[in-house]
């Protein structure tokens, strides 16, 4: 029953009713509180909505219990550096890089964000 709301929900976004979406994406996320995409797509519709604060609030929620999750700990440092808090962008990628510590992608993008945050 989630991916028939999950996949409604993000053929209702593509078609910009983003209320119905993001109605549905929640539905989906309800019901399967341990599938990490379910929880990605309803936050992501959540910020794009300009709900940052609860899009951020549903990551945690998943982050609390499954902090190993990588495309979590991404999408919590990408939003918190499009809202301007570089400090907690720069927390989740840290978090990250201890992930995959090899990989040199996240070590430049943190990289980045330190760089942002000592010239601001």
């Amino acid at each position: 029953m989630a991916v028939l709301h999950y996949s409604m929900g993000l053929s209702l976004a593509r078609q910009e009713k983003i209320e119905q979406a993001i109605e549905a994406l929640q539905q989906a996320s309800i019901l399967e509180p341990e599938d990490a995409q379910f929880s990605l797509a309803y936050a992501v519709a959540l910020n794009s909505n300009g709900k940052t604060e609860d899009a951020l609030a549903e990551l945690k929620k998943y982050h609390q219990k499954h902090p190993m999750n990588g495309r979590i700990l991404m999408t919590l440092s990408t939003i918190y550096r499009d809202s301007g808090n570089i400090k907690e962008s720069l927390f989740y990628a840290e978090k990250m890089l201890e992930l995959v510590p090899d990989n040199p992608q996240v070590q430049e993008y943190i990289n980045t964000l330190k760089r942002k945050r000592d010239s601001g």
